[in-house]
């Protein structure tokens, strides 16, 4: 078991991912990938809509045509898009419907920093309270 751990750190830090500081303790190094740094929810984080995925802006504008009401409210919500969060709860979604990770659309808005969303979802009666997954509400992202 030893000579595993020692092999182990060794492969560390031949490859970078731990450097020693003067003083003998290991520290983990950050990496250098913005993407794996970024300790902030994203809803980008899906495959499906993974914005590094996309081909050009037309794509990057446009709601995906197979995604459900729910999908496509947290989509739109994921862009800022207040007309397109308005028309979809006008067309009458919920507005506390969650996806797979218990993310509402409040959730997504308020993480992506899209003020105009979260204040018309909270106009609607959106929960402030509600909690995804790993526990997070909205209060997380403020």
């Amino acid at each position: 078991l030893a000579s595993q751990l020692k092999r182990g750190i060794s492969r560390q830090f031949s490859t970078g991912s731990l450097k020693r500081s003067l003083s003998r303790q290991f520290t983990r190094q950050s990496s250098l990938e913005p993407r794996r740094n970024n300790l902030r929810f994203s809803f980008g984080r899906q495959s499906s809509l993974d914005p590094i995925r996309r081909r050009n802006s037309q794509d990057e504008m446009s709601v995906p045509e197979n995604l459900d009401s729910t999908m496509q409210l947290l989509f739109m919500a994921s862009r800022g898009d207040v007309k397109g969060v308005e028309d979809l709860l006008n067309e009458g979604i919920d507005v506390n419907s969650i996806d797979l990770d218990g993310r509402t659309a409040l959730h997504i808005a308020a993480c992506e920093g899209h003020v105009e969303v979260v204040k018309l979802l909270l106009s609607r009666n959106a929960n402030i309270d509600a909690r995804d997954r790993w526990g997070s509400t909205v209060h997380f992202f403020f």
